[in-house]
């Protein structure tokens, strides 16, 4: 994993730039980034300025992040804006999460900090100072990490650890440096449409169970054709993942 100095910039510098001589670039960015994209521009400022937790330097060892974290409060607004109560991940499964009984503030906070996960690893991934690939060979990673699947059931601690690692050792497909003759590059747009199919999880047998995905498959096909050269776009045709 890259170094906690490394990314855009120094992590925790004064104003969020490594250059001295541009000071309000970092500033710039995260303007821009709360203008335009809301909420996450605010996730993006904390890694830009370095407000993020550092990563851990030496693999599984050490958890992503404290034992104790924040999450919603119990009042009944949705979503939640008030003062936020304590959660201990160490002592919480994925049976505590929904659609478990006052399961909806720790899955909240789970999914948070997953989605921090995600977008430390995407700034990351396109920062030409980094790796492409923090590379071990198969021995090595074994003998870092035990690989075996437990007997009983993971913390949600130990789940955060793993996604941490599991991105450390990864290939970073965005990476400005990687070249593959089947994939390369990371759109922003198709992984936001990416993680809204996975949380939609539809499966697209007929107009009532997939309404919104069927009509979308419907006018796809019907612009291709055009394409192609059918006139309006008549004819058929059928999606083969």
């Amino acid at each position: 994993m890259a170094s906690p100095g490394s990314g855009f910039w120094s992590f925790g510098s004064e104003d969020g730039s490594g250059d001295p001589e541009n000071p309000g670039t970092a500033r710039a960015w995260c303007q821009v980034a709360q203008k335009f994209t809301g909420g996450i521009g605010n996730k993006l400022c904390a890694l830009l300025y370095g407000d993020s937790e550092k990563p851990a330097e030496n693999g599984g060892s050490v958890a992503p992040r404290a034992a104790t974290r924040k999450v919603a409060c119990t009042c009944d607004q949705k979503p939640c804006s008030c003062p936020k109560a304590d959660v201990n991940y160490a002592f919480l499964h994925a049976t505590d999460l929904l659609p478990a009984c006052d399961g909806e503030r720790p899955t909240l906070a789970f999914l948070q900090d997953v989605m921090n996960i995600l977008l430390q690893y995407v700034v990351k991934s396109f920062d030409r100072s980094t790796k492409v690939i923090d590379f071990h060979y198969p021995n090595e990673l074994l003998q870092e990490y035990n690989w075996e699947l437990a007997d009983q059931p993971q913390n949600l601690e130990e789940i955060l650890t793993h996604c941490q690692t599991t991105l450390k050792y990864a290939i970073k497909t965005g990476h400005p440096r990687y070249f593959n003759q089947l994939s390369t590059g990371l759109d922003m747009v198709g992984l936001a449409a990416d993680w809204l199919t996975s949380t939609a999880n539809t499966n697209m047998f007929t107009y009532e169970i997939a309404p919104v995905f069927v009509l979308l498959e419907y006018v796809t096909l019907k612009k291709m054709r055009e394409i192609i050269g059918w006139p309006g776009g008549s004819g058929d045709g059928i999606f083969s993942p």
